[in-house]
């Protein structure tokens, strides 16, 4: 008579569950969903170039201290289609390309999650300025509340800022990292890839980015005439499952298939 092995398929069950990472918003040419906001500028346009599938933010200044940028229409929630988990990390993204970017002002430039994409720098955000020349990047005021305000200790250089670089901000229950890459750090031109991360001090991350959580760019420069070209403009949601009970009985019963022979009862 042959009997059943009962392998240990609830850790099978387990170690099966992928982590499932989807891109829940890319901004394009064939999808430039993004509010343009422009504080105190003579224009402020978002056009798309097919020929490099980039879009150009293009804005004229009138005098100094004014700001545009772009941020997502719509929120992470709406984009996910579910409610932001505590499981979940949400990852964001600004590409840019050659640009003009010279002048910039004390703020420079701004990346991050904001609670809404229609104005500048809107309370309980999550955004970094990076600064330049000289100036110390580090948390934007009016960020989530009871996180520290610590300066990151380092500026960029305008000029490298102005030919390229990437952004990202990767943020979960947990915590947050900004990270800087094809820069360069003011006083040590060799440090190309710079970081500045912190930690929740509660809920912050539920309470404040799933039903209002947008990805937010803005420049502050001097006057005249700024164009940012960007490559890329999204937001990346990764998901661990919670495993079900339906899945588990699946996996228990793929185990007990397998057999051993009488000699072995």
């Amino acid at each position: 008579m042959n009997k059943f092995l009962l392998l240990p398929a609830i850790g099978v069950a387990f170690s099966s569950l992928n982590v499932e990472a989807t891109v829940i918003f890319d901004a394009s040419t064939t999808n430039v969903n993004v509010f343009s906001n422009a504080v105190g500028l003579l224009s402020n346009t978002l056009s798309g170039d097919p020929s490099t599938g980039a879009f150009t933010l293009s804005s004229v200044t009138l005098s100094n201290n004014n700001a545009s940028g772009l941020a997502s229409v719509d929120n992470i929630d709406t984009l996910k289609g579910t409610s932001l988990l505590a499981t979940d990390t949400v990852t964001m993204t600004l590409g840019t390309s050659d640009s003009t970017l010279n002048n910039l002002r004390a703020n420079g430039i701004e990346f991050g999650m904001s609670p809404n994409g229609s104005g500048f720098r809107p309370a309980s955000n999550l955004i970094f300025q990076i600064d330049a020349d000289n100036d110390v990047s580090g948390m934007a005021i009016g960020n989530i509340p009871a996180l520290t305000l610590d300066v990151a200790g380092w500026g960029v250089t305008e000029a490298n800022l102005g030919d390229g670089f990437t952004a990202t901000l990767v943020a979960n229950n947990a915590g947050y990292t900004f990270i800087l890459n094809d820069i360069q750090e003011v006083g040590n031109l060799t440090n190309t890839t710079l970081s500045y991360s912190n930690t929740f001090s509660g809920t912050e991350f539920i309470d404040n980015f799933g039903g209002g959580g947008h990805l937010y760019y803005t420049r502050q420069i001097a006057t005249g005439e700024g164009n940012l070209n960007i490559s890329e403009f999204s937001i990346d949601a990764t998901s661990i499952p919670e495993p079900s009970t339906t899945a588990l009985l699946g996996l228990l019963t793929l185990g007990s298939v397998f057999k051993r022979p009488d000699s072995l009862t």
